[in-house]
This record gives C-alpha cells, structure tokens and sequence, in this order.
C-alpha cells in the first residue's frame, strides 16, 4: 500500500473518530505529514480525557459447573446428613429423654 493511500486511509479514519486506529496507522507511515497529524492526534488525546465505555456482550450461558457444584454440595451434606440421621436415629429412640433426642426422633 503505498503512502498515498495510507494516508488517505488514516484521514478516513479521523474524520470516523476512529483516532486509536488512525494513531496505530499513522505511527506506521514514514511520511511528515504524517507525524504532524499523528502530534495532532496525540495533543488531542491529551487534552480531553479518555473515558474507555465497555460494553458488555451478552454471551450464552452456561450453568453447567453450577449445577455440578450443587449436586457435590448436595452429596457431601446432604447425604452424609441423612445417612448420620439413620444411624443416630434408632439411639435416640433408646434414649428419648436425652438432651436432643426428641428432635432426631
């Protein structure tokens, strides 16, 4: 591409307020003209503050590692809760009038 056409290239750019594209264009020409936008382009910059708007993309979902993580949750509390239960359940009923017994009861 010659030089010519960079520099149009990069003019377009400005004047589509692409000035990061343009900048990164213009650093890349070996041309005056070019280093003399390229201080525009800087002093521009400089002298309004960049505010950098992110938008957020909206992405698919997964919920896939949630679901797994609740059914090992699930397994580790659950079950072994349940399994204590059946075994502490029947000496509780030996000793109904053990503190706690009642409830396991």
């Amino acid at each position: 591409m010659s030089t010519e056409n960079q520099m149009q290239k990069a003019k377009a750019l400005i004047q589509q307020k692409r000035y990061d594209d343009a900048r990164a264009l213009l650093i890349t020409i070996d041309h005056p003209k070019a280093d003399v936008w390229l201080n525009r382009l800087n002093q521009m910059s400089s002298a309004t503050p960049r505010t950098t708007i992110v938008q957020q993309v909206p992405q698919d979902k997964s919920f896939t590692v949630k679901l797994f993580l609740s059914i090992v949750l699930l397994l580790f509390w659950a079950v072994p809760g349940v399994i204590a239960l059946a075994i502490f359940a029947p000496e509780a009923k030996r000793y109904p009038d053990a503190p706690g017994a009642q409830a396991l009861i």
